[in-house]
């Protein structure tokens, strides 16, 4: 299984290297901006209309090698699918298509990884049992540089394992009784030694956690998470204090409840 993750730096919508050229428009109270702040907050919730397409143009032709919709949500029938397709200069190519099971089973949040270079237009697309249902997305993350189970130029040796845990955060409900919140899952990479210094580097331009990242547990499925590094750096010491292994922590940014 290979994991993959997109820093927000790398992240056209956030670096200003792509816009959002077309997209339904917005619910009053609700604004398109929400598809790439950096929180699932406040979502983008759009008008019923037909053409459920949201275009982005990247300022010029470059590589693409990551995609992920978060918190897709359908206020109105049933979902029927949801597609990415790109133009890499010779018309549009389907990337990937999703079922409505992987949609659901994916949590709403569902992504692609690939390594196709100058893309000029990237589409998501998403289609209903009625075409003039509401529907809403709490961010867009699409861009270049997601490294691939560890494996880069900078991380030529691939993580040893990935731990994945899911917790609920109990919240307090009167005085005789509590109630679960929503669930929270992180990842645990953990790298051999020769990549601290490395992991240091992802741990700084992380801002202390505050920037937030997309990772896909697994680039062959279809989930993906929208999470944050956390601040919390681990390298384990061995006799003589060498280097043992590094570990690198992702957690599920809490959704909005509803």
């Amino acid at each position: 299984m290979t994991w993959a993750l997109l820093h927000d730096r790398d992240n056209w919508l956030r670096n200003g290297m792509a816009t959002i050229t077309s997209s339904p428009a917005p619910k009053p109270g609700y604004t398109r901006d929400a598809l790439f702040d950096g929180s699932q907050a406040i979502l983008y919730r759009a008008v019923g209309v037909a053409d459920k397409r949201i275009v982005i143009t990247p300022s010029s032709a470059s590589l693409l090698t990551y995609f992920a919709a978060h918190d897709l949500r359908i206020h109105e029938g049933t979902i029927t699918g949801a597609m990415l397709r790109a133009n890499f200069g010779s018309g549009f190519e389907t990337l990937r298509q999703w079922t409505p099971a992987e949609i659901e089973e994916s949590n709403w949040s569902i992504g692609w990884v690939g390594g196709r270079p100058s893309a000029v237009v990237v589409e998501f697309i998403v289609t209903t049992t009625l075409s003039g249902a509401e529907w809403s997305l709490g961010e867009i993350v699409v861009g270049s540089g997601a490294i691939i189970g560890g494996l880069s130029q900078m991380w030529p040796t691939p993580a040893r394992q990935t731990v994945h845990a899911r917790t609920w955060n109990t919240v307090a409900n009167g005085p005789w009784r509590t109630k679960l919140a929503e669930p929270v899952s992180s990842y645990t990479l953990t790298f051999p030694a020769g990549r601290e210094e490395r992991l240091r580097q992802i741990y700084d331009v992380s801002d202390g956690g505050l920037r937030p990242a997309s990772f896909m547990p697994d680039t062959k499925g279809p989930a993906a998470v929208h999470g944050h590094i956390s601040d919390e750096h681990t390298i384990s010491l061995g006799l003589g204090g060498v280097y043992e292994e590094s570990q690198l922590l992702v957690t599920e940014s809490m959704r909005s409840l509803r």
